[in-house]
């Protein structure tokens, strides 16, 4: 018994091999074939697959590159122009800021005028039957005319500002003759002037003839007050 089992065993062995050397069995062959050509299919297409997937994943990766360079330009734009509109407020606040800041522009102080000349100024310097030179030595008067005189010689009027001085020229001798006060910036010693009420007048000499014509003799001269509806117009000093 044990014989016959390793007989069929040997022959087993042997038609094995002979079917060995005398080729490929067709059925494996194809199937071994067939197993190649599966594998070689899947393979193929796990290639593929991996290379789609690795191209989707770089068309993902070069998008969301493409994106987040697109934001950062946007962002870095809006930074650019918020911070280009930040400058740009600053200089305007600046801008409107800066007048407030700056030391307000004081005008010059306007050239001193001179004081009007006190009454006694002027009659201390100029007196009835003196002479005018020396006065008008330091004192150009504004203008000068010229008449004749109804005793002897030729007479002058020198015009300054509130008064004017009449001169008479005799062999080449000035003598005031009269001083005549016509603006207000000139009184008397009593402190009358052009403008005075007649009132005021009244008080310091006393009523006159007339309420339009008031007359005192005084330690200067003759002094005539002439007014016109209650207000002193002119007053003029001569000879007493």
């Amino acid at each position: 018994m044990r014989k016959l089992q390793l007989t069929a065993i040997l022959l087993a062995v042997l038609g094995a091999a002979a079917l060995t050397a005398c080729g490929s069995d067709p059925i494996t062959t194809d199937n071994s074939m067939a197993e190649t050509t599966a594998v070689t299919e899947v393979t193929e297409t796990t290639a593929e697959e991996t290379e789609e997937t690795t191209t989707a994943a770089e068309k993902t990766t070069a998008a969301e590159e493409q994106a987040t360079e697109t934001a950062t330009d946007a962002a870095e734009t809006e930074t650019t122009t918020v911070t280009e509109a930040a400058v740009t407020t600053a200089e305007q606040a600046q801008q409107t800021e800066a007048p407030a800041t700056q030391a307000p522009q004081t005008e010059a102080p306007a050239p001193a005028t001179e004081a009007p000349k006190q009454e006694q100024h002027l009659f201390d310097a100029l007196k009835i039957g003196a002479s005018a030179a020396d006065y008008r030595a330091s004192h150009n008067p504004l203008d000068k005319t010229e008449s004749d005189s109804c005793l002897s010689g030729i007479n002058y009027e020198y015009y300054y500002q509130d008064f004017s001085v009449l001169v008479n020229v005799d062999n080449g001798v000035e003598k005031i003759e009269i001083i005549k006060l016509t603006g207000a910036g000139v009184s008397t010693r009593e402190g009358i002037h052009v403008g005075s009420k007649l009132e005021d007048v009244k008080k310091a000499y006393g009523a006159g003839d007339s309420d339009d014509f008031i007359s005192k003799t005084t330690a200067d001269g003759l002094l005539e007050i002439i007014l016109a509806n209650g207000v002193v117009t002119e007053i003029d000093l001569s000879k007493a």
